[in-house]
């Protein structure tokens, strides 16, 4: 654990990490400082009544931090989709690693899913993905593997689903990448957050904007 609060690139930029990182090796070593010197012994029941009053108050702190983010990222949300006329609907924040200040925003619209991440120190979020809903031959293709066990099992598990063709030329056969965009992207090996079916092509030239978006 230690070592994934340390090193995780996932816990935002190095002013935040170092903080966050010194807190828990600070607090690491005074529980080590306890144990060594007989605080059990001393103390007995009431530091399982203190662990307790932390775990609260941290849950407490998570709570808060995360009704901000979620007003935070509705706010965002709209302000990214205006421009293109488009409503928010659905949207999920997230936490990350070792970071209470930094969360992801994914969020859908009648027309596309986006992500984003969102710190709640920054005034503005960091890069937005967006993915179009699937229409012209992207729309074919998820038609066609809509059958297939492995497609509607991972459609069945993923909130905010997205996907993409990787060959726009396709000639024979081509591979529809889908993804929960909560976790990763098309493309990315991700376990069960991601997965690769092979599809017939219909013969007709793809373009961009039927294959991906962002």
């Amino acid at each position: 654990i230690t070592l994934l609060i340390v090193a995780s690139p996932r816990a935002g930029d190095m002013t935040n990490r170092a903080f966050l990182a010194g807190f828990w090796l600070i607090a690491l070593i005074v529980i080590i400082a306890l144990f060594v010197t007989g605080a059990r012994e001393r103390w007995g029941s009431k530091i399982a009544l203190a662990a307790i009053v932390v775990v609260l108050a941290y849950w407490g702190a998570l709570a808060i931090l995360h009704a901000r983010a979620v007003d935070r990222g509705s706010q965002e949300a709209n302000r990214i989709v205006a421009p293109n006329g488009e409503t928010v609907g659905r949207l999920a924040v997230m936490p990350t690693l070792a970071n209470p200040l930094r969360w992801d925003c994914v969020f859908e619209t009648d027309q596309a899913t986006y992500r984003f991440p969102l710190a709640l120190n920054s005034p503005t979020p960091g890069r937005v993905i967006r993915y179009p809903k699937p229409t012209g031959a992207l729309a074919a293709a998820m038609e066609e593997i809509s059958g297939q066990k492995p497609s509607y099992v991972f459609l069945g598990f993923a909130r905010f689903p997205v996907a993409r063709l990787v060959d726009p030329s396709c000639a024979t056969q081509t591979l529809v990448q889908l993804a929960d965009l909560r976790y990763t992207e098309p493309g990315s090996s991700r376990g069960t957050f991601a997965v690769e079916l092979p599809v017939d092509c219909r013969g007709e030239p793809f373009t961009r904007a039927d294959t991906e978006g962002r």
